[in-house]
């Protein structure tokens, strides 16, 4: 894979509505002009290759290349220095 990809859910229940923060990365994309695409996986049966990544299946999780995180503030900032560049 290459390119910045966001990670992010397919559905979001009632209770964790509002806590999943891929908002925050895809706003900050748009703002820095940096061209991304969005995939999701599902909430319910999260599969082997996303716990792989992220061992608690949450998201969101950012890939660029073969750079790979998870938790929106470190992505953040990954983008705010790509961003200067």
């Amino acid at each position: 894979m290459s390119g910045l990809i966001i990670w992010t859910y397919d559905w979001v229940p009632q209770g964790p509505r509002g806590f999943v923060r891929d908002l925050r990365l895809r706003w900050a994309c748009e703002e820095a002009g940096l061209f991304y695409s969005v995939r999701t996986v599902p909430f319910d049966g999260r599969e082997t290759n996303h716990l792989s990544r992220q061992p608690f299946g949450q998201v969101p999780f950012l890939s660029d290349g073969a750079l790979e995180m998870f938790e929106s503030g470190a992505g953040l900032l990954h983008l705010a220095r790509k961003s200067e560049n």
